[in-house]
């Protein structure tokens, strides 16, 4: 009633909006403002406050990323020069190792070289002993002939002395010829 003096002829208005009367109305609006009230103290606080927190985690655990990132970011950094490090370094070995190699392939082609020389020499003076082995018994050989010889054309018996003598001499004249030869 206080509205429809307010709103003259607009009477059916108001009892449409208001079919129990204002009243009612002013209640329910009161009724709703506690309960909104209520929800905002008893729940959309302690959400809010939830929410704050869960906020304030996780954006700690992105700053916490972010500095593990850059620690992972060093450490790759340092992994990548270690790895270029031990890379010049195993090529550093490697060609060590070659220089090595090479030093101990001419050591063994020297030693190899040596032990010809060595086997050569060795064989030099082998040839020579069996040429003077051969040269001692052709001389031999020689004087027994020769004595033998001597025996039938003397008919007589000649001492070996003696003997080794005449071959000795013959074989002084056949070295002579073969110097005066060459």
């Amino acid at each position: 009633m206080i509205l429809s003096n307010l709103l003259p002829g607009k009477q059916e208005i108001i009892d449409k909006l208001f079919p129990s009367g204002w009243e009612p109305f002013v209640v329910q609006v009161l009724a709703i403002l506690v309960l909104v009230l209520a929800v905002f103290f008893l729940l959309f606080k302690p959400i809010r406050k939830n929410i704050q927190t869960r906020q304030n985690y996780i954006e700690e655990n992105i700053r916490s990323a972010e500095e593990k990132n850059k620690i992972a970011d060093a450490n790759l950094f340092h992994a990548h020069q270690e790895v270029k490090d031990a890379h010049i370094k195993a090529q550093n070995i490697m060609v060590e190792a070659e220089k090595n190699s090479m030093h101990a392939k001419e050591e063994a082609i020297n030693r190899t070289n040596e032990e010809i020389k060595d086997m050569k020499l060795r064989a030099e003076q082998d040839i020579i002993e069996r040429r003077k082995k051969a040269d001692e018994d052709i001389r031999k050989e020689i004087i027994d002939v020769a004595f033998l010889a001597s025996e039938k054309i003397l008919e007589r018996e000649i001492n070996k002395k003696d003997n080794e003598k005449i071959v000795d001499d013959f074989i002084n004249s056949l070295k002579e010829d073969d110097s005066h030869g060459e």
